[in-house]
C-alpha cells in the first residue's frame, strides 16, 4: 500500500486485543464517567532511508485503538510481539506524541491547555512492565516498593508506607 506521499505503508503485525469488562451491570449509557478514555489513538513511524533521508514505509504501531476504563475496571492489552501494547502504553502516558486521537483521564482531556498536564497525569497513572522482577527492587520489602511512588510525589515516608500496607 502506498501513502500519499508515495511511501509504503507497513502493518506493524497482530491486531491488538483489548480484555477487560464492556461496563458495569446495572450502568446505562453515559450514566458514569469513564476514569480513562482513549479515543482512535494512532502513531505511525516513518522509516526513512537515502542521501536525502525521505520517508520509504510508514510502520503502522497503533492504529484507530479506542477504549474506555471506568473506576474499579482493569483493563488488559494483549497481543502477538510487535502489535503494538507498548506503543499503545507509551501514547496513554504521554511518552510519545499521539499522531492522532485523545486522550482523557478523569473528564479532564490530557495535555490540553484546559486539561490535565503531563505531570499530573505521571503522578496518577502508571506503567506496569510485564517483567516484574526488572522493576522491582529484591533489596526492598513489598510495602517500601509500593510506597516508593506516592513518596517521590511528595507524601512523606511514613505516611505513604502506612498508605501501602493492607487496612
Amino acid at each position: 500500500m502506498s501513502g500519499a506521499n508515495g511511501a509504503t505503508r507497513v502493518a506493524a503485525g497482530p491486531r491488538i486485543e483489548l480484555q477487560g469488562k464492556p461496563g458495569r451491570a446495572g450502568e446505562e449509557a453515559g450514566e458514569a464517567r469513564s476514569l480513562l478514555a482513549a479515543a482512535s489513538l494512532t502513531k505511525h513511524f516513518p522509516l526513512k532511508s537515502g542521501l536525502f533521508n525521505w520517508t520509504k514505509a510508514v510502520v503502522q504501531a497503533v492504529d484507530d485503538v479506542s477504549f474506555d476504563v471506568h473506576r474499579g475496571e482493569t483493563l488488559g492489552i494483549v497481543g502477538e510481539s510487535g502489535c503494538g501494547k507498548s506503543t499503545t502504553a507509551r501514547l496513554l502516558m504521554h511518552l510519545i506524541p499521539l499522531d492522532a486521537g485523545s486522550i482523557v483521564f478523569d473528564g479532564r482531556a490530557v495535555g490540553a491547555a484546559e486539561g490535565l498536564s503531563h505531570r499530573d497525569l505521571h503522578r496518577q497513572m502508571q506503567m506496569v512492565f510485564q517483567d516484574s522482577y526488572a522493576s522491582l527492587n529484591p533489596r526492598l520489602p513489598v510495602a517500601m516498593s509500593i510506597a516508593f511512588g506516592p513518596f517521590v510525589h511528595g507524601l512523606a515516608k511514613s505516611a505513604a508506607v502506612r498508605q501501602s500496607l493492607p487496612a
